[in-house]
């Protein structure tokens, strides 16, 4: 999930400018393959079953910069440049 905060200008007529900050939402999920066999059978045993998924978060921060030209009815031509993004560590639950 991406949720932005932007501010655009219009410097012209026919010309305008853009910045965006980003803040990123990740998941990961680790599940357990159903196909494969359990730890112990729970007829014999106790068992363990399968074990239990595990899920992961990170956050991330970035920039966008934006241009828009408009010439009116023939033309309109944008640029975009997005920053890298510095993810955090996966933190698992």
């Amino acid at each position: 999930m991406q949720i932005g905060l932007t501010y655009a200008y219009k410097i012209t007529r026919d010309f305008f400018a853009g910045i965006q900050r980003n803040l990123d939402y990740k998941t990961l999920g680790l599940a357990p393959n159903h196909i494969a066999s359990r730890d112990f059978s729970p007829k014999i045993s106790a068992g363990k079953g399968w074990s239990r998924p595990n899920k992961a978060t990170a956050l991330a921060f970035g920039d966008q910069i934006r241009v828009l030209y408009n010439s009116g009815d023939l033309i309109k031509l944008g640029a975009s440049f997005k920053s890298k993004k510095s993810f955090s560590e996966f933190v698992f639950d």
